[in-house]
């Protein structure tokens, strides 16, 4: 079904290509190996959804092939997914008393929100997305901002080895709670820094 894929992709004869999108779609293929066909043939994305929610639950680390494989972009998303999806469900035996649909339910409901797919249904914002990377090249020099400390509003705090040459909003302290407010300050200071050139 891939060669019919490549050869539809090839000839532009979309129907077809959407033919064996679905067949793809409906095959047990390893969520790895899915996303990676997806990103290349650049297909429905929202097709996906199980795939990352796979990839959500999964109890052991993805290995280093996994996220060469994800790129960046992805892995850094599922990486997010993946530490929202243990906070709420809490311990791997916590896990165990949820169903196999329960489960499937709640990583599907991150992985939604994560990859920006809708907003949160919760009362309380949430701080950007669970992790928060602004990646890409300023001036030729990379950067990375990872807002990682984050969660419901009201519910997270910052950590108590807070560095307090990062600027951080007036008044902000250890194990103070965080709040979306902080983070568009903090996000504006970077914003202001990297167009300043410095």
């Amino acid at each position: 079904m891939l060669s019919v894929l490549k050869l539809a992709t090839s000839f532009q004869m979309n129907n077809i290509r959407t033919t064996a999108m679905n067949q793809l779609h409906s095959l047990p293929i390893d969520p790895i190996r899915k996303i990676a066909i997806w990103e290349e043939f650049h297909l429905d994305p929202d097709l996906l959804l199980p795939a990352y929610a796979t990839l959500c639950q999964r109890s052991e680390p993805l290995t280093l092939s996994m996220t060469m494989t994800l790129g960046i972009r992805n892995f850094t998303k599922v990486a997010a997914s993946r530490d929202y999806y243990r906070q709420r469900v809490g311990c791997r035996g916590c896990r165990k008393s949820l169903s196999v649909e329960e489960s499937q339910a709640i990583a599907e409901e991150i992985v939604q929100i994560v990859f920006a797919k809708r907003a949160s249904t919760g009362e309380k914002p949430y701080l950007l997305y669970p992790h928060q990377f602004v990646a890409g090249t300023t001036y030729g020099h990379p950067r990375l901002i990872d807002f990682d400390w984050s969660g419901r509003e009201g519910e997270v705090q910052h950590p108590g080895n807070l560095n307090t040459d990062a600027g951080f909003p007036e008044g902000v302290d250890a194990y103070d709670f965080i709040t979306a407010e902080h983070d568009r300050i903090m996000l504006r200071k970077y914003e202001e820094y990297f167009r300043s050139g410095e």
